[in-house]
């Protein structure tokens, strides 16, 4: 994993809106799309979990299989049932 530091200054990584560290190695943005996958990619997370009120959408999905990340959606998934982490 990249530190935050070399994280924002890659000019080649665009964070989604509202992107901020919860606490270390905890992030939470606005919905993020294609064009911020390299940054996304530079945290190396494990999960993702998405709390939306849309379908998070195939090219999310795909992202997070390519890179091994398991996704929550909490669109699709029960939430009420045990989480996977």
């Amino acid at each position: 994993m990249l530190s935050r530091t070399a994280i924002w200054n890659c000019n080649d990584v665009v964070p989604p809106k509202l992107f901020d560290c919860v606490s270390p190695g905890v992030y939470r943005s606005n919905r993020f799309s294609k064009e911020n996958f390299p940054f996304i990619e530079a945290l190396g997370l494990k999960y993702i979990v998405y709390i939306g009120n849309n379908d998070v959408g195939a090219e999310v999905e795909t992202f997070a299989k390519a890179h091994s990340i398991t996704l929550v959606d909490c669109f699709t998934f029960d939430c009420n049932a045990d989480i996977p982490f």
